[in-house]
């Protein structure tokens, strides 16, 4: 398993973009300064699977539902514990595939939001 959130696993990523979000305030003074309020830096992991059975999405997208993207653990190789973050499924564009020599035709591509709390 390469990710999960909430024990759920994130199937067949294709891809993973992570960047920072800065929570806090920032603007420039009439002097043109920059002047900031930062109270913290959090993690924002986009990710997107490559396309996969119903069966295989519907965990994810049903825990998403059910819990209305409240707060879980997510967890990514390379991270020593899981982390507290905030689940939002942007999309699942519906296609069919190959697989295993067989043509699925209910397939789709998760994309995906984690956003560190």
């Amino acid at each position: 398993m390469f990710a999960s959130f909430d024990g759920i696993e994130i199937p067949n990523i294709a891809s993973v973009d992570t960047t920072f979000e800065e929570v806090g305030d920032s603007d420039r003074t009439a002097g043109g300064f920059l002047r900031q309020d930062m109270t913290a830096v959090k993690r924002v992991w986009r990710v997107s699977t490559t396309p996969i059975t119903w069966e295989r999405a519907s965990p994810l997208i049903n825990h998403y539902r059910t819990y209305m993207g409240a707060e879980g653990d997510f967890w990514i190789y390379g991270e020593p514990a899981p982390v507290r973050a905030k689940l939002k499924v942007d999309n699942y564009p519906l296609s069919q595939f190959a697989s295993r020599g067989s043509w699925q035709k209910n397939g789709v591509t998760l994309n995906i939001t984690i956003t560190e709390v």
